[in-house]
């Protein structure tokens, strides 16, 4: 029998070899798998995100049986779907994988059925938290509700909470600067000359104004994320390559290759250097690229780690357009601290009369416009 398993991690590689020991399997699929998977089974590339991506590789496939793996793909319904167009399917349905996938779900089940289970509170905003930690004791274990990819758990000492706003454009040595000026009593106003916002080639600091009145307001910290410029410029020329052999698994980013986001970002870095980038350039401009949202993930996870006493780990993400893609900022941190709420702003320069729109964990923050030159016109010239 032919058998598809729907997976790329160690519970995956698990399954694939045990049924490679059955005289009864003839040919194991595995969708994505992984290179361990890989000397086991066949890998089959699928997005596992997407229902009508398995179902049409199941389709040309024609398996006799499909094991689910990944929580996430259990949640899409794959074996209510499967069951439907009478595909044999190993797995929870839907409604069942919600006791997995659903901490709340999970909870309210054990609670109408009698089961025992630990004294709990659902909260669905930092106001209900901070009015249901007054009925716990310390040390006081928060889960979050959905998919954490098995790491959606803190037990925390004290109830405090502790959040960040974190701007990609800010290299880490710039840090006390900000510190400065965000102190009480201090004057913000200094910071665009203080940083020399223009002289970097920022967009007008005016667009970002709002965001530090909104962290002074509320006490969050100002995280200075970006990797140091003199780094960039090693990486960017020669590639990750251009760095001591002890220096370069800081900047390998942990996501699973993607070569088809690959090609679109190397088009993207070439656009935007004007078309003027030797093809070989193109390569180590990528490389620095996925370097700058390593060191800046792994600053903003520090930055957590750090601040005292949290209880609900939460992270305000501001960065540029280009950060914000797939395998960009987000991600990198979702790797790293898949428990780690995000919130993603995109500042565009639209108008100001237009209001901030919010949108699946991210907000589209309108601002003035600004003209500027051609960024181009005077490269093309020499």
């Amino acid at each position: 029998m032919k058998v598809l398993v729907l997976g790329s991690g160690g519970r995956e590689h698990a399954l694939v070899w045990k049924l490679r020991q059955s005289p009864r399997v003839s040919k194991v699929y595995c969708a994505t798998g992984n290179g361990g998977i890989a000397a086991d089974a066949e890998c089959l590339p699928v997005d596992l995100k997407s229902l009508d991506s398995i179902t049409a590789l199941a389709a040309r496939l024609q398996p006799d049986l499909t094991i689910v793996g990944p929580e996430l793909v259990l949640t899409l319904g794959v074996v209510d779907e499967f069951t439907t167009r009478g595909w044999p399917i190993f797995g929870p349905t839907r409604a069942a994988a919600q006791l997995e996938t659903s901490k709340s779900f999970a909870k309210e089940f054990m609670q109408r059925h009698r089961i025992p289970t630990s004294h709990y509170a659902i909260c669905d905003s930092a106001d209900e938290v901070k009015e249901a930690l007054g009925r716990f004791s310390t040390p006081v274990v928060v889960k979050a509700d959905g998919l954490a990819a098995g790491k959606g758990v803190v037990i925390s000492k004290s109830k405090d909470e502790a959040a960040a706003v974190a701007f990609e454009m800010l290299s880490q040595d710039q840090q006390p600067t900000v510190d400065e000026a965000m102190a009480p009593g201090a004057d913000p106003a200094v910071l665009p000359e203080r940083l020399k916002w223009r002289e970097r080639g920022w967009p007008d600091f005016t667009l970002y104004r709002p965001l530090f009145d909104l962290a002074r307001r509320y006490s969050l910290s100002i995280v200075a994320l970006d990797l140091e410029p003199p780094t960039v410029r090693r990486i960017a020329k020669g590639g990750l390559g251009a760095l001591p052999a002890g220096e370069r698994s800081r900047f390998v980013s942990r996501l699973q290759p993607d070569a088809d986001q690959e090609r679109r970002l190397a088009r993207d870095i070439d656009v935007a250097h004007c078309g003027l980038l030797p093809a070989s350039a193109v390569p180590f401009m990528v490389d620095a690229w996925h370097a700058r949202n390593v060191t800046m993930a792994r600053r903003i996870v520090q930055a957590l780690e750090r601040a005292p006493h949290v209880v609900v780990p939460q992270v305000v993400v501001i960065v540029g357009r280009g950060h914000q893609a797939s395998g960009g900022l987000p991600d990198q941190v979702a790797t790293l601290r898949p428990d780690t709420r995000q919130l993603v702003v995109d500042l565009v320069e639209r108008g100001s009369d237009e209001t901030p729109t919010i949108t699946q964990g991210r907000i589209v923050w309108p601002g003035p416009a600004v003209e500027r030159p051609d960024p181009c016109a005077a490269l093309r010239k020499r």
